[in-house]
């Protein structure tokens, strides 16, 4: 059986890959990951509420609008 790391348990069922069981994993070409053959499905789409969409969006805005603000105060153009 493989080591415990301090503070993580694997959820019920789950069982940790073993250096031996490495083998079975693959990358082609395109950098797809594959075990034993058969590619592995590494993509979940995330849906935001519409709340959720609009506070990312706000946030985005303010963060983009503060690294403006900061990048002119670099440059001596912004107010002080």
């Amino acid at each position: 059986m493989a080591e415990k790391i301090a503070g993580f348990e694997n959820p019920a069922g789950v069982q940790p890959i073993t250096l031996g069981s490495l083998d079975h994993l693959g990358v082609d070409g395109a950098h797809r990951l594959y075990w034993r053959g058969v590619p592995v499905v590494t993509r979940t789409r995330v849906r935001l509420d519409w709340w959720q969409a609009a506070l990312a969006i706000f946030a985005s805005a303010a963060a983009v609008s503060m690294a403006v603000l900061d990048a002119l105060r670099f440059f001596g153009l912004g107010a002080d």
